[in-house]
Formats: structure tokens, sequence, C-alpha cells
């Protein structure tokens, strides 16, 4: 006479699971639209400090982290550059098709003139940092977050100057062993002590490394303005007393 109770217990216990498995999922909403009211916060401020983008960074990627646990992300590569800037040193296998997306422009040779390397996709793309700025772009317009600074000379400027700031010397290689001779293997970047020149902005020099062993390097002032032929329109004036590296 008992056993018709059973069924009572059965939807009692599947009820609790739904409703675990619904607080679960307010929490996670919860967490996103934190995350998202966060990095607005900070977006509508200047980006002045190695700190801010170091923030913005780190709470874009614990958005991305959800949205990997769901099944959900759409933004590997700019995952990848998240873990740059959170890292000392990135050369994990997982890692390596994203640094091959982000070092496939890479089209140095030698003995290329002045005007060849200024128009080069390394110069034009890997060095001005054009796909986190695509990464970054696409993910602020889908959560509604500001991006004018994004397309704004100075803000990109400055951001990508704080940036590599951050992951200077923290190198980026390929270890996966599938690289044909003449791709880059390895990626090196250092940021010069002391201003030189009519900028306080320091230099930032790239250190190239390829499978077959030749390495290239350059350095740049990040935020020169040039002509549509590469002549120095004028040199970075993003720079004022509040940076801080």
């Amino acid at each position: 006479m008992d056993r018709p109770a059973e069924p009572t217990s059965r939807s009692f216990l599947v009820n609790r699971r739904i409703l675990r498995v619904f607080r679960s999922a307010i929490i996670v909403v919860m967490s996103q639209h934190s995350i998202i009211e966060k990095l607005g916060g900070e977006l509508r401020l200047p980006l002045r400090r190695e700190s801010q983008v170091l923030y913005v960074m780190a709470e874009v990627r614990k958005y991305l982290e959800i949205e990997s646990e769901l099944g959900t992300e759409d933004f590997p590569e700019l995952e990848f550059f998240c873990n740059w800037v959170l890292h000392t040193k990135i050369s994990y296998k997982s890692s390596a098709t994203h640094i091959r997306a982000f070092l496939q422009p890479f089209d140095v040779t030698p003995g290329m003139s002045i005007e060849e390397y200024l128009n080069s996709q390394y110069y034009q793309t890997i060095l001005q940092l054009e796909l986190l700025r695509t990464e970054l772009r696409r993910f602020f317009n889908k959560h509604g977050l500001p991006v004018g600074w994004i397309d704004e000379h100075n803000g990109w400027a400055g951001f990508e100057y704080l940036y590599t700031s951050i992951v200077s010397e923290v190198p980026l290689e390929y270890s996966k062993g599938d690289l044909l001779p003449d791709e880059v293997e390895k990626v090196e970047i250092e940021r010069f002590a002391d201003p030189i020149g009519k900028t306080p902005q320091k230099l930032t020099r790239w250190t190239i490394t390829l499978k077959n062993g030749k390495s290239f390097s350059s350095s740049l002032y990040y935020g020169t303005l040039r002509d549509k032929e590469q002549k120095v329109i004028k040199l970075p004036d993003f720079w004022d007393e509040s940076f801080q590296l």
C-alpha cells in the first residue's frame, strides 16, 4: 500500500536537480553581467596604466572562460591575447594554432627597402596588433561596450604601448613542431630602458626567430602617424603625465 509514494519521491529528486541547474544558470548569467558591468566602467575611463590593461584583459578572459564551460565560446584568438598578458611564457601546444594565426602575416625578407618594410604585413598587422584590435572590437561590440577608443589613433596607440609593455620579455614560442623553415617559431618583445629622441615614449623592439634559425629585429614608436607614402607626419603624442608603466 505504501508503493504509490515512490513516484512522488522520484519527482521530488528530479525537481531538486532542475532547481539546482536553474540556480547554477542564474549564477552564471549574473557573473557574466557583473563582468560586463565592470568592463564598461573601466572602458569609459582613459586607459593610461598597465594595471588598467591587465584588468580589462583579465575580465575578458573570465568571461571567455565561462563561455568555454558553456560550450559557447566564439573568441579563441582573443583568449590567446588575454593569456599572453597573464602568463610568464606562452608556448603551450594548445596555444599553437592561435600563435600561428597571429604570426601568419610575417613577410619580411632580407634586403627589403624601408618602404617595403613599412608597407609589409609584418609592420602593418603583427607589430600593430591588428588581430587583437579586431577581436577586442568584435567582443566589445557584441556586449555593448565602448569601442570608439579602439578606432581612434591615440586611443589604440596608448593601449598597444601599454599592452606590449606588459608582454615584453614574455616570449611567444610555437611548440607544435609542424612549422615550415620560413615560418615564425618565436617572438620576443623588449622595451628600451630610457626614452630616445623627442618623445617620452620608450622604443619597443620585436625580435622574430624563424624555424630555420634566422632572426629579424626591428624597433618602433607606437602611435607614429604616417601618410600613405609612409612618411612621418608626426611623432606619437598620446603620452602624458598620467601614463604609468
